[in-house]
């Protein structure tokens, strides 16, 4: 599950959320998910799917292992943006 719980605070930090913004979108306090993410509360599949839903991926990215890694390669394949103007 040590994977899971750095992804997930992987994926929130990309998206540029705080804890705050994660504990809004799931109607819990922010101490509670802060827990969520450290471990230190338990994280459950139901749980899992909301926060999944809440960064808009799919529940199998938390699994992924070298997820952080994995991000950095797609990116490093990708073409640059076009300039707009």
């Amino acid at each position: 599950m040590d994977h899971t719980l750095h992804n997930l605070q992987t994926l929130r930090q990309i998206k540029g959320l705080s804890t705050k913004d994660m504990a809004d979108a799931l109607c819990i306090c922010e101490r509670q998910y802060r827990n969520i993410e450290t471990g230190r509360s338990p994280l459950n599949m139901d749980r899992l799917q909301m926060i999944a839903q809440a960064l808009g991926v799919p529940i199998e990215t938390f699994f992924l292992e070298n997820l952080r890694a994995r991000i950095f390669e797609l990116l490093q394949h990708t073409a640059p943006m076009a300039q707009v103007g």
